[in-house]
């Protein structure tokens, strides 16, 4: 007889508390073999998502950004301390710059895979990192692969998934996440603190991202851990930042507050409405959101309720205040503007973690089979939309002529035969790559990272004669010239010059060339600065078409 039964007591193996513990789900709702198969189905994910991405993606080339963002850094910058610490588009890049100029020094120009491979790498990086925050709060398998799968697969978010120049923002949520995994303990401060830190400092330094996670990881720690702990983190990372934006930071500021909440709320609903790809799933996860973070704060009190709260507080309140940063700067575009692909890609990010845990904390308090049909539904609901997102994942890209053509220009100009008798100074594209001289593609063709094109037509060599025989100068002259109205055509004598304001598009005529070149932008453009621009013919006398691009374009 045992001691059991000698001594009357009752068997606990025989009486499972059918209540739901406080503390999470994952074993509650999935057995060990459904832990694996959900951990080997996400990797499966990861695997498949690549490829497809890197299939779908094989045609971009180093041409994306309006404001020539990629050449900036291949083609003006340098290590030195001053380009280090210069903002591009009101950031601190000084880490992406570092990754760009080590991988145009072992790439060249030769290939866009590298370069793109990397944000590729870091987005399916930062897939995983999700899964496993949700993992560690104990969310069911099954919810955490199908939410950090719907990541994976969030091709709306296609900029930071495919362009390359996306280092800034996606390493910057690579290592805000990793500082979030490090700091995800309780107790005093340790070594996975300092490894913290580091990676906060490595978040800064790629983009105003790193700022935002940097206060998720301070809001989430001082909730949890207390505030004198979050002040480690944030205040030496705040003073570095506060140090480089003192000197270096400078973006046109938005100051109506109207505008800046439009720009947050337009930014939170529409990475609702592209999650689901449905509006009423937007509307759906909104309220599974609110009323699983509800329920899971009621349903817990003390250290427990801290410890459980701090992250998807941390991760919401880091959105907010992500899209609000970006409306300060970038309000002035439009609230459309906030449902860019690049800022939806962050804030996804931060959405979906606690928004499976809100899932979870539903599952949690449904009683017998039932959580097994509420964990299929939420895994429906999460997926559904993954097809139509994955057909978006090029929406926000030129198409595939434009970058073939793009590329072919790039690569042809400088190896036209006038190509050495211009000045070096001359941009061959003022208008998407303003920082590109001839000095600096002439020297690929010298040096060899710069690869031979392919075969012209003759409206591209046309258009080449027209990049190359007419120079854009920035000297602001501030003459008053009449407005055009219409197309206009314009002789220019070698020497001669012409006074612009506003954008036009630019024609080369016969017989300066056998044919009639594309059309190529001269004058301000979108993020360039306002004022007058002189066009001068530095080759040869000149047959142009000025077609007006801007209503207020004027010339003389």
């Amino acid at each position: 007889m045992s001691s059991q039964a000698q001594t009357g007591s009752p068997d606990v193996r025989a009486t499972p508390d059918p209540s739901p513990s406080p503390s999470g789900t994952g074993a509650e709702t999935a057995g060990d073999w459904q832990v694996t198969a959900a951990f080997w189905i996400f990797v499966a994910v990861c695997f498949v998502m690549f490829v497809f991405y890197a299939y779908v993606g094989r045609h971009i080339w180093f041409s994306v950004g309006a404001a020539g963002d990629e050449w900036d850094f291949l083609a003006k910058r340098h290590l030195s301390i001053h380009d280090l610490l210069e903002q591009h588009g009101g950031h601190f890049v000084a880490l992406p710059l570092i990754v760009y100029r080590a991988m145009f020094n072992i790439f060249g120009l030769r290939s866009y895979r590298p370069y793109q491979f990397l944000v590729l790498g870091l987005h399916i990086t930062a897939g995983c990192q999700l899964r496993a925050l949700m993992r560690r709060r104990k969310v069911d398998p099954w919810i955490a692969t199908a939410a950090a799968s719907l990541f994976i697969c969030f091709g709306s978010a296609g900029q930071d998934i495919l362009w390359a120049f996306q280092i800034a923002f996606t390493g910057a949520l690579v290592f805000g996440l990793a500082e979030l995994l490090c700091l995800d303990h309780d107790g005093e401060i340790d070594r996975r603190d300092w490894f913290a830190l580091a990676f906060g400092f490595a978040a800064v330094t790629c983009s105003g991202v790193g700022v935002a996670m940097v206060a998720v990881a301070g809001v989430a720690t001082g909730i949890r851990r207390g505030w004198r702990i979050a002040a480690f983190h944030i205040l030496p990372l705040a003073a570095v930042y506060a140090a480089w934006a003192s000197h270096y930071g400078n973006s046109i500021i938005t100051k109506d507050k109207v505008e800046i909440l439009q720009w947050v709320w337009h930014g939170v609903w529409s990475v609702f409405a592209q999650l689901g790809q449905l509006p009423v799933l937007g509307f759906v996860f909104a309220a599974v959101l609110v009323g699983g973070l509800v329920l899971g704060w009621r349903s817990r009190s003390g250290v427990e309720r801290r410890e459980w709260v701090a992250l998807p507080v941390g991760m919401l309140a880091g959105a907010i205040g992500f899209l609000a940063l970006t409306g300060i700067t970038r309000a002035w575009t439009g609230a459309q503007f906030a449902s860019s692909s690049r800022y939806m890609h962050v804030v996804a990010a931060l959405v979906l973690v606690p928004l499976a845990m809100a899932i979870n904390e539903i599952v949690r308090h449904a009683v017998g089979r039932n959580r097994y049909v509420i964990v299929g539904v939420a895994v429906v609901l999460l997926v559904v939309g993954i097809p139509s997102n994955l057909s978006k994942t090029l929406d926000s890209f030129p198409t595939t002529a434009f970058f073939k053509n793009y590329q072919q220009m790039m690569l042809s100009v400088p190896r036209m035969p006038i190509a050495r008798e211009v000045p070096p100074g001359l941009r061959p594209d003022p208008n998407q790559a303003p920082q590109v001289t001839m000095r600096w593609l002439l020297q690929g063709v010298d040096e060899g990272w710069l690869p031979s094109p392919g075969p012209s037509t003759p409206q591209m060599t046309a258009t080449n004669t027209l990049r190359l025989s007419l120079e854009e100068i920035d000297d602001n002259p501030k003459r008053t010239c009449p407005p055009l109205r219409k197309r206009t055509l314009i002789h220019l004598a070698k020497g001669q010059s012409l006074v612009l304001h506003g954008s036009f598009f630019v024609q080369l005529l016969p017989p300066t060339t056998p044919v009639v070149s594309a059309l190529v932008t001269f004058g301000a453009t979108f993020f360039g600065p306002l004022g007058d621009r002189t066009v001068k013919a530095v080759v040869q006398p000149l047959s142009l078409r000025f077609i007006p691009r801007t209503p207020d374009a004027s010339a003389c």
